[in-house]
């Protein structure tokens, strides 16, 4: 999904700028991207039976933004620890955990919540609304008088 792209690109960018490592920023892009790729296809795996997508916020994108977060810090370990040390691992690691929930998991509630919104219209206003579209009703704004 392109905000998932996106969003694992800000955290990699907010990653290295915390860091002051702007200059070494290729190696998290590339673990960033190829986490989140992996995430996908093992949340599609796990959930491809159910009707739901992977835009969904739970569980799917819980499971995209766990999936990720171990797959990076993995990745991370691997290939940075080595220069940066245990502790400074760690920091990274709870760092990144906390970006990742809010980019990740964070588009998603806003997704749910824009259509959620779009059903939250009570049964009888939108009766009335379907009414008024099909019946061709007099505009709301115009007054009726009495007797007619």
């Amino acid at each position: 999904m392109p905000s998932d792209l996106v969003a694992v690109v800000l955290v990699a960018l907010f990653g290295a700028a915390s860091t002051r490592t702007m200059g070494q920023v290729v190696t998290p892009l590339w673990q960033a991207v190829l986490a989140v790729g992996i995430s996908w296809g093992a949340t599609w795996c796990l959930r491809h039976r159910h009707p739901d997508h992977l835009e969904m916020a739970l569980p799917e994108g819980l499971i995209i933004a766990g999936l990720t977060w171990v797959i990076w810090t993995a990745l991370h370990y691997l290939t940075d620890l080595a220069v940066t040390g245990v502790l400074v691992a760690v920091s990274w690691s709870l760092m990144t955990g906390t970006f990742l929930i809010v980019f990740l998991a964070g588009w998603r509630w806003l997704y749910g919540y824009v259509r959620a919104h779009d059903s939250l219209t009570p049964r009888p206003v939108a009766r009335r609304l379907a009414e008024q579209e099909q019946g061709g009703v007099e505009h709301h704004g115009a007054r009726r008088v009495p007797g007619e």
